[in-house]
């Protein structure tokens, strides 16, 4: 088997449930932490959702073209279900870079963060825990636990 074999989706255990955990761990993890920075005005937790945002917006996309193939891997049919998870998994992809521009502008300024861009990061929370539960529900079912 060539390495390019073994790297095709039909080949590997799918990447894609791994990743998301990443993304849904490191953007709350960031927006927490600006929140707790802008009203204890403590530099380390500005830092702290900098970074972590800095690394939610690197693994963010890896994590939707991965469910991309994965999806494709399958070749089942398309629900509207997997076709809302997939356009919303790359939007969300899609936000994190004018975000985090944004974000770099004023941690390199070594301002707090503005009220605004703390709601629309709230706001990017709730639409990383309604992908996922989206992407839990097709994975998983309605939540019955019979296999």
């Amino acid at each position: 088997m060539t390495i390019l074999e073994m790297l095709d989706p039909r080949h590997t255990p799918p990447l894609h449930p791994l990743l998301v955990n990443f993304t849904a761990a490191l953007i709350p993890t960031s927006v927490i932490s600006d929140w707790l920075g802008k009203f204890t005005k403590k530099d380390s937790f500005r830092s702290t959702a900098f970074w972590t945002l800095t690394l939610a917006t690197a693994i963010t996309p890896v994590t939707a073209y991965m469910g991309w193939r994965w999806m494709n891997a399958l070749q089942e049919t398309q629900t509207n279900a997997m076709v809302f998870h997939r356009i919303m998994g790359f939007s969300l992809a899609g936000i994190l870079l004018p975000m985090l521009y944004w974000r770099f502008r004023t941690f390199r300024g070594g301002r707090p963060t503005s009220i605004l861009y703390l709601l629309i990061m709230t706001v990017v929370i709730l639409a990383v825990a309604m992908q996922g539960h989206i992407g839990a529900t097709m994975t998983f079912g309605n939540g019955s636990t019979a296999p």
